[in-house]
């Protein structure tokens, strides 16, 4: 149990609840907010998670973290210029 995010790891209500923590963290922004204006791009990464098996461990967090920091939009808000 993550004490910031709450929940069971491993469980969709953990999964959804770290996506989201990783939007507002990461990207500072809502799921749903410009550019995206839908919800399309939380669906994935928590599907992303959700299907992911459960004893992978931290590996596959990290590499949805990793999937936002290298994400054109990380890069050209926050990035070098």
């Amino acid at each position: 149990m993550h004490p910031e995010i709450g929940g069971q790891r491993g469980t969709h209500g953990y999964n959804s609840a770290f996506v989201l923590w990783v939007y507002r963290g990461i990207l500072q922004r809502e799921p749903n907010a410009p550019p995206d204006n839908n919800w399309d791009g939380f669906k994935f990464w928590v599907g992303v998670l959700d299907g992911t098996n459960p004893d992978a461990g931290d590996y596959k967090y990290s590499q949805v973290l990793k999937g936002f920091i290298v994400s054109t939009e990380y890069r050209s808000r926050f990035g070098p210029p």
